[in-house]
């Protein structure tokens, strides 16, 4: 496991929203069993640990302690699964959770589209951080908008068995600076 004690507190020591694994946090549709998204939720709760140990010392990683992360059908963009893995400062809660879901849904409405990075508008505040995984849609809000879709990466790599090429094609797109760091420190293939 990790040090709970990064998640706990951002680093100005502002009061946070924590989760609790199992508490209420789940909203589970018949596609996806409670046990799969017991598995969502632990291999993002590990993939986030390491990507906030990984660059602490990043400037724009500076206070980040947790983030939301959804799985909705990539046809529809409706959240089968929605979760605070970690904690978010009370005044970054609710902002996450509708900024997570909003990607969702953008990439589900964009069906030739393989991340929310490709529809992102800074002007509409509409961001990268999900990502097209066959019938699924991984987004994560909550750490710099690249570190999200890093974390997705990671996630879909290791849960989804994400093709090689079609996670490249993802980093690319958006040349993500976090993604071969991550890549290395969780021991995915190249």
């Amino acid at each position: 496991m990790y040090d709970k004690s990064i998640l706990s507190n951002s680093s100005r020591g502002e009061k946070s929203v924590l989760s609790k694994k199992g508490a209420n946090s789940m909203s589970v549709l018949q596609s996806l069993g409670q046990g799969m998204c017991l598995d969502f939720h632990s291999v993002v709760d590990e993939t986030l640990a390491q990507a906030l140990r990984l660059f602490r010392n990043e400037p724009k990683w500076q206070g980040r302690s947790g983030a939301y992360f959804c799985v909705s059908d990539a046809t529809t963009g409706i959240a089968f699964f929605t979760v605070l893995i970690g904690g978010l400062p009370i005044d970054m809660a609710d902002v996450g959770l509708v900024f997570c879901q909003e990607k969702a849904r953008r990439l589900a409405s964009h069906p030739d589209h393989v991340a929310s990075w490709e529809s992102r508008d800074e002007n509409t505040k509409q961001y990268g951080g999900a990502i097209r995984c066959g019938n699924y849609i991984l987004s994560l809000s909550g750490l710099p908008e690249l570190g999200d879709e890093a974390v997705m990466l990671a996630v879909a790599d290791a849960f989804l068995k994400i093709k090689k090429n079609l996670r490249d094609t993802i980093a690319a797109q958006s040349k993500n600076p976090y993604w071969p760091s991550l890549r290395l420190c969780m021991g995915l293939a190249a």
